[in-house]
């Protein structure tokens, strides 16, 4: 989750504007799905953290408009909702900020509804922060962000050639016995598991040794 915030506001420092969004609209869905006693988000779940998190400053764009949006947008590149036939999602770039404003249609059904991308991302992390803040002793909570994927920097023996890379994965290691049997070595060698700053000694066929290592 870290990380993903850090890259949200890295985007937006940076202007990448449909990035962010992108980004700030799975927000909700990790939030509500480490809340959950199985780990898992729904439409109804997104919903229901949002317009708790949310909708208090966003009320023309409660949970339900906020998940179409986010199913529409992140898998089919489409900015509509449930309220509005289109949302507008505004940047400042001229100095000229417009925000949070239904237009269009009657007053009682709107056809439209603006947003500034970089005050709803905002909205977003401030919202995640206050969320993780009175979750922080939850053990559900802290049980589902043990599982979630993290960066990881990893280093190879020179033999593979591989040096230091860095992944970002949620398969992390509980065990060194673990991890040593995630490691299929393609030259007939076995893996032998050592001590807690080395996944795995390599024996190859003729009686030699190399080592892997990983360190968090």
């Amino acid at each position: 989750m870290t990380a993903l915030m850090r890259d949200i506001q890295n985007a937006l420092d940076a202007k990448l504007w449909v990035i962010a969004l992108h980004a700030a609209f799975i927000l909700p869905d990790v939030n509500a799905a480490v809340r959950a006693e199985d780990g898992e988000t729904s439409g109804n779940r997104y919903a229901a953290w949002y317009d708790t998190y949310m909708t208090p400053k966003y009320p023309l764009f409660p949970g339900k408009d906020a998940y179409r949006v986010r199913c529409k947008l992140l898998h089919q590149g489409l900015a509509s909702a449930h309220s509005y036939r289109t949302i507008l999602f505004t940047t400042r770039d001229e100095g000229f900020f417009l925000h949070n404003n239904a237009m269009g249609g009657t007053q009682a059904h709107p056809d439209m509804l603006n947003i500034d991308i970089e005050q709803f991302c905002t909205d977003m992390l401030e919202a995640t922060e206050l969320f993780n803040a009175e979750e922080f002793n939850n053990p559900v909570v802290i049980s589902n962000f043990e599982k979630a994927a993290r960066w990881t920097t990893v280093t190879f023996h020179p033999h593979t050639g591989v040096g230091t890379i860095r992944v970002f994965t949620s398969d992390v290691p509980t065990s060194v016995k673990e991890t040593a049997t995630q490691f299929e070595p393609w030259d007939g060698s076995k893996l032998v598991p050592l001590g807690p700053d080395s996944v795995a000694e390599v024996v190859n066929p003729d009686g030699t040794t190399r080592s892997i290592y990983a360190a968090e």
